[in-house]
């Protein structure tokens, strides 16, 4: 029996280990088989969603009306970076907002209301993804309006008039509202104005332009600035001459700070400007081919004055190659583009020799060069005659931070990089907005740089000799000044009454005001240390305030008494020095004109000259006030002032002597 029963348990033991090899044949079909596209869509949506929310993040918050602190229903906030995106504050004046990672600008907008300066301002924020940022608060203005008139040979003039916010005299103008033309009355109305300091600028063919200070207008407000005297302005003329040879169809360009006059050469490179204001202006010509003109011209109080411009020719371009070393290198390709044609200039192999590209006219110019065992490129742009200076392999960076003048980070600042080469300076990056006052610029060439900085209520400064090594990043930090500021009353010593337009000036600089109805006045902008101030009116003599020690972001009061002078007529003005008039332009203490029969005069300075020394000492490191303090001194000694002239070193001896600076009439 027992031998019957073996065979029949293989049998079944062999059925049971083929139905578990089925099952897991099944499973394992089950395991491997492909999603359905049902459940493909579905996975790839969920992956999609999550990648989204990570690249974005989520902004909220609330646009108010400033001056009353009330929020702002129905408001349209708009994203910068997003042309397209933008939604609607609900009725407690709330927006919430998804927007991608990065860095961009909320801009408000409302009926009747508008936001600060000209162009649209909100408030940059940084978008970080997959995270929320809540409590941003945006802020609108109603609109104050400026009117006035403006006369000219005492009858109504055809004028147009801007508004601008007040500034420090070495600032680019800042136009808050586009420029309207008066009416046959000669009345004018600048409407949709921002809150602020405020200054409008008159101008007129044939006449000077006039800047009048209005002062602090608040939103809402409406000011009336009176009647605007325009008077007759000078002429400016002269002939361009390159080399020897009279050249017409030369562009000229007349400028000061408050505007800037065009002209062409014709006629024998004749050329005029006509009604020019009085005071300092740059003359630049240039044309291709040539290096380009500039000068600083005084220019007389409605009279006339005769200039003589010339061009230098330009040919040719040198190639320099460097390592991050400062030594010579090589590189396998250089290429030079003409920017201004589109063309190829030249390719070569680098070899570690400068390298001149034979080119007569043309620019400005690109040069690349490939770095050595790699396939990075190193670029730069430079114009006809200069030297094109590549710095291949290794980069660095400039990081930090801006700070206000209280020492907390500055959210509105914008920063700015220059870069210093042998032929001068080129914008490395442009004017960018910092982030909680923390700026970033990376891939820099190593080399020399300028750091500049500006804030809305600030005086621009700058920060010089930064240097940038191959591999690392340079930690900076900026400080923001507010500058200092001078206030008073103008009295007659006599009577004790306010002397109405007293004019009040920065000796030897271009900052002044006029005294109000009763006296009184105030002069911003003054940067920190020693200065010294004129005060002066018709029928007074005029009068010095010397020392003025001024700090940065403090308050110095100083009442003002003038005596008549004889027979109500102004007397001169006397102090030590060698005679020169000298101002702060683009950084440079630059000769404005030598005092007819001054000291500096005789020794030979000229205006438009550019003080690089003072006695053995740097001007750059003395700063203005330095230069201003060194020049003076006691009477009958001799400093010595090194000057750069038409790219010449020059140093003349000066005797220091009494100066007569003649009063300014009615």
């Amino acid at each position: 029996m027992s031998s019957n029963r073996k065979p029949l348990n293989l049998v079944a033991l062999s059925v049971a280990l083929i139905a578990v090899a089925i099952a897991l044949v099944v499973v394992f079909l089950l395991k491997v088989r492909p999603p359905s596209a049902k459940e493909a869509a579905s996975a790839g949506t969920e992956t999609t969603e999550k990648e989204k929310e990570s690249r974005s993040g989520r902004i909220s918050g609330t646009v108010f009306e400033a001056m009353r602190d009330a929020p702002v229903s129905g408001a349209l906030v708009k994203v910068a970076t997003e042309p397209n995106l933008e939604v609607v504050t609900n009725a407690a004046g709330k927006f919430d907002i998804t927007l991608p990672a990065g860095i961009t600008t909320l801009i408000p907008e409302a009926d009747g209301l508008r936001s600060a300066g000209r162009d649209d301002h909100g408030v940059t924020v940084k978008v970080i993804g997959g995270s929320e940022l809540t409590g941003i608060q945006l802020f609108l203005y109603e609109p104050a309006t400026v009117e006035g008139s403006v006369i000219g040979d005492e009858q109504p003039l055809e004028a147009t008039v801007e508004a601008h916010y007040l500034r420090d005299a070495s600032e680019a103008l800042d136009t808050v509202a586009d420029g309207v033309d008066t009416d046959v009355d000669g009345r004018f109305r600048l409407a949709n104005l921002p809150p602020g300091d405020l200054e409008v600028i008159a101008s007129a063919p044939g006449f000077a332009t006039l800047v009048v200070p209005v002062g602090e207008i608040w939103a809402g407000s409406s000011s009336d600035v009176g009647v605007i005297e325009l008077r007759r302005g000078a002429r400016v003329s002269g002939r361009v001459l390159a080399g020897d040879v009279p050249t017409d169809g030369i562009s000229l360009r007349l400028a000061s700070r408050v505007e800037t006059l065009h002209a062409a050469s014709a006629g024998g490179g004749r050329f005029e400007f006509y009604g020019v204001e009085k005071g300092l202006w740059r003359l630049t010509a240039g044309a291709v081919g040539y290096r380009e003109f500039g000068e600083v011209v005084d220019v007389p109080d409605g009279g006339e004055l005769e200039v003589e411009v010339g061009l230098t020719a330009l040919s040719g371009l040198i190639v320099r190659l460097l390592n991050p070393a400062g030594e010579a290198t090589s590189s396998p390709k250089v290429t030079v583009m003409d920017l201004g044609s589109g063309l190829l200039v030249e390719t070569f192999a680098g070899t570690g020799e400068d390298h001149r590209v034979n080119v007569l006219a043309g620019g400005p110019f690109r040069v690349e060069a490939i770095v050595p065992d790699s396939t990075d490129i190193v670029a730069t742009e430079v114009a006809l005659g200069s030297v094109a200076v590549l710095v291949l392999g290794g980069d660095g960076g400039i990081t930090g931070l801006v700070l206000d003048s209280s020492g907390n980070r500055a959210d509105t600042a914008q920063v700015q990089l220059i870069r210093n080469t042998e032929v001068g300076t080129t914008v490395a990056a442009p004017w960018a907005a910092c982030v909680e006052g923390h700026f970033l610029f990376e891939h820099l060439a190593p080399g020399t740089y300028r750091l500049d900085a500006k804030a809305p209520g600030y005086r621009e400064t700058r920060l010089d000799d930064v240097f940038v090594e191959a591999g690392r990043v340079t930690s900076q930090t900026l400080r923001l000044s507010s500058g200092g500021i001078l206030k008073g009353r103008v009295f007659d010593v006599e009577t004790q009454n306010g002397v109405p337009n007293a004019q009040v000036s920065l000796e030897l600089g271009e900052a002044s005001t006029a005294a109000g109805p009763d006296g009184t006045y105030e002069l911003a902008g003054f940067p920190e240390g020693r200065h010294t101030v004129r005060v002066s009116a018709p029928g007074f003599d005029s009068e010095l305030l010397s020392g003025l020690q001024i700090d940065d972001g403090r308050i110095e009061v100083r009442d003002v008494g003038l005596t008549p002078g004889v027979d109500g007529e102004p007397t001169e003005t006397r102090f030590v020095g060698v005679g020169i008039q000298i101002r702060n332009l683009d950084g440079q203490v630059v000769i404005d004109r030598p005092i007819d029969g001054g000291a500096g005069s005789e020794a030979g300075l000229e205006a438009g000259d550019i003080i690089v020394s003072v006695d053995g000492q740097d001007a750059a490191e003395l700063g203005f006030v330095g230069v201003l303090e060194s020049i003076r001194g006691e009477p009958d000694t001799t400093v010595r002032i090194g000057v750069m002239r038409n790219g010449q070193r020059l140093e003349f001896p000066v005797g220091r002597q009494e100066v007569v600076v003649e009063p300014h009439g009615p």
